[in-house]
């Protein structure tokens, strides 16, 4: 949270519509004061998830996972806080730009852009002349290619050479996975003779860059490395291209490669992302369902292409989706489909997908052959398998419907069928640890009231009394300590982000369960008296152990104390009520 001090995280904060954030990836409804659905991170039948506007805050109470508007999207979408802040700034029209602190990645990105920008310009050189003519041959125009951003990677050199003349070191173009040192510790460029295709980031700024050979060199297509400020299994390739068309239709199109992606993008499909070389991970689904609820993935039709197809309807199952998905001819990718038949016939293939149980079928040609093959017990399993990792009743239920209606089966059976395999194959569940969970009751109620401030501040007052020794548990006593240095100096709740993991939890809890209401006078002092009276028992019980153990001048200096201890406990204000 360096990047931006804490008066614009506010702001942003205050504009950001939680339930409205959070809404997009999950059903919400409404309960009492807040809202509540299903939790995202992990599988539940019962709705444990609860989101409070008035608080700005999310808790399950399943899985303990909590947080405010920029932890949800950090954690749903796998992004940093900085991107959380600046993608809700843009949103919600909230100017950052003056309160940016220093960004260690910065320098790269910098760095990176100048790259991308010698690329381009050596795609314009005489000497690109062939990687020109391999575009053209496969069906893009200088307008496609331009669009794109694409470049050219030429041999001997040139771009450390080009960089080193703009004042970047040799060891941060290696840094920005641009270059490679050899053993003899020369610098050298990464690619070379390669067609590059630039990935961005959900801001869109070139990160990284993938290129094809188009001189028979291995491998065909080459990656950028991860990198500060590139993880490819978090960024969807031309994912800022498809934002507003997916949003715009309700659907964005899964493609393998990024020839399949540039042909549908010039045909006029641009509700079109890839995966950037690896197979779908499950931030990159996340990411999909952001941009639309209507998945089609659409990978080559060839065995490999299948199974992976078969694996990214899975993750996005898990990930609440229900996606279609379209099956091409043998041998066949979405840029040969369409270089063959027309963009018109690639969207009829997209708008009569196939849902995963019939895809998964046609896969072992048809039900029909499956069950005179003697193999439909084992199809039905590995079916209900990929049903059971589906997130929410509602999608496992359709998913069952669909293979009931495949296979003939009952619903009861097929439910039953799957109780059973998921008792005998599943391990115990890792989730997110409920912190708040062991701390104590008396500890849970100090710790509302202390976050009932006004305007949904912390109380000053409470904060100024309270001492660490008042509470029973450790989380509690490190939250208490971690909030009282904001309460005095008159901080508000604090973003979430900046709060020790350990901790968010307990907290996220207590603000979603808690009033929003401030404290009255009245109770402000009941807790106080009932906190003195605490004390007073704790010192009490002390006093008397050493007292077993001391005599003389020390003996009548406790017994003088615990007397005083006592009388004051029996003054008007010091009663019990």
């Amino acid at each position: 949270m360096s990047a931006f001090d804490e008066t614009a995280v506010a702001r942003v904060k205050d504009a950001a519509d939680i339930v409205s954030v959070i809404g997009r990836y999950v059903t919400l409804s409404r309960s009492g004061s807040g809202h509540r659905g299903l939790c995202p991170f992990h599988h539940e039948k019962t709705p444990s998830f609860h989101v409070s506007a008035s608080r700005q805050a999310f808790h399950c109470f399943g899985c303990g996972a909590g947080g405010d508007v920029f932890t949800f999207m950090m954690n749903f979408l796998g992004i940093s806080f900085r991107d959380a802040l600046e993608e809700l700034a843009a949103e919600y029209g909230v100017d950052v730009s003056t309160s940016v602190r220093s960004d260690p990645g910065a320098s790269l990105l910098t760095l990176i852009a100048e790259a991308h920008s010698f690329y381009r310009q050596c795609l314009n050189q005489d000497s690109a002349s062939p990687a020109k003519a391999y575009l053209d041959g496969r069906g893009l125009t200088p307008a496609t290619v331009d669009g794109l951003g694409l470049g050219w990677a030429p041999s001997g050199g040139a771009l450390v050479r080009h960089l080193a003349g703009r004042g970047y070191s040799r060891s941060s173009i290696v840094d920005a996975g641009l270059a490679l040192t050899a053993e003899s510790g020369q610098t050298y460029d990464r690619f070379r003779e390669r067609i590059l295709f630039p990935i961005r980031d959900r801001r869109g700024r070139p990160v990284s860059f993938g290129g094809r050979s188009i001189s028979g060199a291995e491998p065909k297509y080459l990656n950028g490395p991860d990198s500060a400020v590139y993880h490819k299994g978090e960024l969807l390739y031309g994912f800022t291209e498809a934002r507003a068309a997916a949003r715009d239709i309700e659907t964005v199109i899964l493609v393998e490669g990024y020839f399949d992606h540039a042909r549908l993008f010039q045909a006029g499909l641009q509700c079109v992302v890839a995966t950037c070389g690896t197979a779908l991970t499950q931030s990159q689904a996340r990411q999909l369902i952001s941009l639309a609820q209507g998945v089609v993935v659409c990978y080559d039709g060839d065995a490999a292409g299948n199974k992976a197809a078969m694996k990214a309807c899975e993750i996005l199952l898990a990930g609440g989706c229900w996606p279609g998905v379209t099956r091409l001819e043998q041998g066949m990718d979405p840029d040969d489909f369409v270089a063959r038949y027309g963009i018109d016939a690639f969207i009829s293939r997209v708008e009569t997908a196939s849902d995963p149980v019939s895809f998964a079928a046609s896969l072992a040609g048809g039900w029909e052959k499956l069950a005179a093959s003697g193999r439909a017990v084992q199809a039905v399993e590995r079916l209900l398998a990929m049903a059971s990792k589906a997130s929410g009743p509602v999608l496992r239920e359709t998913m069952l419907r669909k293979i009931s209606d495949l296979t003939g089966y009952s619903m009861d059976t097929l439910s039953r069928q799957m109780e059973q395999e998921s008792m005998e194959q599943s391990s115990p569940r890792r989730q997110v640890r409920a912190v708040g969970a062991p701390n104590s009751t008396a500890d849970h109620s100090l710790l509302k009231a202390l976050i009932s401030g006004e305007a949904g501040g912390l109380d000053t007052g409470l904060a100024r009394f309270l001492e660490p020794g008042d509470f029973l548990t450790g989380d509690a006593r490190d939250l208490f300590m971690f909030l009282k240095d904001r309460a005095v100096s008159g901080s508000a709740l604090p973003p979430l982000p900046g709060m020790p993991p350990a901790l968010v939890s307990l907290f996220s809890s207590l603000v979603v369960a808690g009033s929003s209401h401030p404290l009255e006078d009245s109770d402000r002092e009941r807790i106080r008296e009932r906190i003195l009276r605490r004390r007073t028992s704790s010192r009490l019980a002390e006093l008397r152990v050493r007292l077993k153990s001391s005599d003389g001048d020390e003996r009548k200096a406790l017994l003088k104390e615990m007397s005083e201890l006592r009388s004051d406990s029996v003054q008007p204000g010091g009663r019990d009520a």
